[in-house]
């Protein structure tokens, strides 16, 4: 790059040397970003003596290669470029991290005067300045990029994005907001979406989640109801995340939103069902713990509403029979023999005690239930 053949022709020049280098190292090579005076664009790492000037904190200085033991045996001291004086001044990153050296070479022995080493220190800190531009920009390009990809996918996805300030106002929409809502980009920014979107009753305490997360600068998950600018309600699965620059500084939120309101419609209604029947149901975990129980379980079972929940049956086992009035053995337990096979059980009459201490005697069935894999 122009910037750095300047800064090397400049080196070479105040010093009064043939050869003038950046170079950089890794583990397994050196090689120069800019060459003045050296057809070479790289040499091994074990030949570097930029592998030594990196190791120190000021100019490394070698007057005399052909006399010095640590580089007399060099191929680049031996053979040409025919190296003999070697000045090279470490060039460090603002975190401090070593990538390389400024240097000067000769073909003859010297030592650099006071001012030509003052001279090189203030290349150095200058081809370190270059460096650092050069990554910015690099990095600067990287996130526009990233961005200008995001940007596009968050255009076309059918998912809602929403962008927000601190203090959860809209700063950004995308297309699939203002078709979801029928608000445009223009009638939201500036406002938080649940003053647009959100209405009394509209899931308060999904509402009460998505305050606290604000406030508190945290992420969220909430299914909350909505209803567009045409008086449609709907349900969206919130996922609200915040925003942090690369110095951890709190920027702002990003909301991805998807519409489950045939999802929920499905739960309510399967709900209702399960509220409908006559037969106790049951939903229990793995653990045997009770997830859910339909009315017509807490009514069969003598417990009053939402008594059954997280219960754990295995604690009934000392008084549970079979119809013979015999204790139910675990192995001949409904659940554990579906989690033993997999397979739904056949009914089988058995006797419980119930909530007053009455016994009850139940037809049970037991069906597993099966995830997406």
């Amino acid at each position: 790059e122009q910037s750095f053949d300047d800064l090397t022709a400049l080196a070479a020049e105040i010093l009064d040397v043939p050869i003038a280098l950046v170079s950089l190292v890794d583990e397994r090579r050196q090689w120069f970003k800019s060459h003045h005076g050296l057809p070479v664009r790289e040499t091994p790492r074990e030949w570097a003596f930029c592998a030594h000037a990196i190791l120190g904190e000021g100019i490394f200085e070698v007057p005399d290669a052909a006399a010095d033991p640590r580089f007399r045996n060099n191929p680049l001291v031996l053979q040409d470029p025919h190296i003999r004086f070697y000045a090279g001044m470490p060039l460090r990153l603002p975190t401090g991290e070593a990538l390389g050296t400024l240097c000067v070479i000769d073909r003859t022995p010297r030592r650099l005067e006071a001012r030509q080493r003052d001279a090189l220190v203030r290349l150095a800190r200058q081809a370190s300045h270059l460096i650092e531009l050069h990554r910015s920009r690099l990095e600067q390009h990287r996130t526009s990029r990233e961005l200008r990809r995001l940007a596009l996918v968050a255009q076309r996805t059918d998912n809602v994005v929403i962008l927000g300030d601190t203090e959860g106002r809209t700063t950004w929409v995308n297309a699939a907001f203002e078709r979801v809502t029928g608000y445009s980009a223009d009638e939201v920014i500036g406002r938080t979406p649940g003053s647009v979107l959100q209405f009394e009753g509209s899931a308060p305490a999904a509402r009460e989640a998505l305050g606290h997360a604000v406030r508190a600068r945290k992420a969220c998950r909430v299914q909350i109801l909505n209803r567009s600018k045409g008086g449609r309600p709907y349900w969206m699965d919130v996922d609200l995340q915040p925003l942090h620059g690369e110095d951890g500084t709190f920027e702002g939120f990003v909301a991805v939103e998807t519409d489950v309101t045939e999802v929920v419609r499905q739960r309510e209604h399967a709900q209702a069902l399960l509220d409908a029947l006559p037969a106790g149901v049951l939903l229990q975990s793995r653990s045997a713990a009770i997830l859910r129980a339909n009315p017509a379980a807490h009514d069969i079972l003598g417990m009053p509403p939402g008594g059954l929940v997280g219960r754990d049956t295995r604690a009934a086992r000392g008084l549970t029979v079979d119809a013979e009035g015999q204790p139910l053995r675990d192995e001949d337990r409904p659940l554990t023999q579906v989690l033993a096979t997999g397979r739904p059980t056949e009914p089988r009459r058995i006797g419980v005690h119930n909530g007053q201490g009455e016994r009850r005697w139940l037809d049970l069935r037991c069906v597993p239930l099966r995830g997406p894999d």
